[in-house]
């Protein structure tokens, strides 16, 4: 399950080394774990360059299934961890620019005042990225500010 972890990290970071310090893994292991997955479905997932690592025009189309898996997985931890009693965990957040200098800040401060062992992801997008996250699980929260509400996984909350 950490190779498709692994997988979703390079595609976003857009690089092995920067995935490493995400991930926790040596900049060896995450190869590794890439080209074992590649392997095991034979299929030439990414393309390397000088200039970074993107996701093969090919195996587009599978990306999405790599995106839910892994974020099926990040759920059973998330929900074993609540079974266990372990209050630690990721929250992932896409948001506009203007949004994340103002609010995520102090709501993340006081959140964890309460949950010190949860952390947060926040990613800066656009208005039709955060909808398209939201929609495919990669983000737990979606804050935009045109349409004055907070979409969280599919249920819509007014912000007054």
């Amino acid at each position: 399950m950490n190779r498709f972890l692994a997988l979703y990290k390079i595609v976003g970071a857009g690089s092995f080394s920067k995935s490493t310090d995400l991930l926790g893994y040596t900049q060896s292991r995450i190869t590794q774990m890439i080209q074992s997955l590649e392997d095991e479905l034979s299929l030439k997932l990414l393309l390397r360059s000088r200039t970074g690592v993107k996701l093969a025009p090919e195996e587009k189309e599978l990306y999405p299934y790599i995106l839910k898996t892994a974020s099926s997985y990040r759920t059973i931890i998330g929900k074993t961890n609540e079974i266990k009693g372990i209050e630690s965990g990721i929250i992932r957040i896409s948001t506009i620019s203007s949004i994340s200098c103002h609010w995520p800040p102090h709501m993340i401060k006081e959140f964890q005042a309460i949950y010190p062992n949860v952390q947060f992801i926040l990613h800066q997008v656009d208005y039709t990225t955060i909808q398209e996250w939201i929609k495919s699980s990669e983000v737990d929260f979606g804050f935009y500010k045109s349409c004055r509400c907070i979409r969280i996984k599919y249920y819509y909350f007014k912000v007054w």
